[in-house]
């Protein structure tokens, strides 16, 4: 990893905590580090940091009542307004499994800094129905 990549996308403690296979507290970087805040986001529903009351992601989202397009939305737009090292976000809907209540996404995230795209697919769990 260059050090312009990492000091445009970031260096720190991998999130969860984690121990390396050296005995030291693992470390992240780069695209690896994006990804990370991009899990946070989509795990934390906003409104339930104090500091922080717009971070996270709609609670409707989490309700299967809601549509997978408007969640897929929604997500899109959390990526969007939390993550400032993402210029553009793109969530398609890959498929939905009703008897466990999950959402099957493909993000692709476009990097600032001409950093390329991340695809990954996530799978966004549900209340059940």
């Amino acid at each position: 990893m260059s050090d312009l990549t990492s000091s445009i996308y970031g260096k720190g403690w991998r999130w969860p905590l984690d121990i390396a296979p050296n005995g030291q507290i693992a470390t992240s970087e780069g695209e690896d580090r994006v990804w990370q805040a991009v899990e946070d986001i989509l795990s934390t529903p906003i409104g339930s940091r104090p500091l922080d009351p717009n971070y996270g992601v709609s609670l409707a989202i989490y309700d299967p009542i809601t549509d997978a397009l408007a969640a897929a939305w929604l997500i899109g737009l959390a990526i969007d307004e939390c993550e400032p090292r993402v210029v553009n976000t793109r969530v398609e809907v890959l498929g939905a499994s009703l008897s466990t209540s999950t959402l099957y996404l493909r993000l692709v995230l476009t990097l600032r800094g001409g950093g390329g795209a991340l695809v990954r697919t996530f799978p966004f769990y549900r209340k059940a129905a």
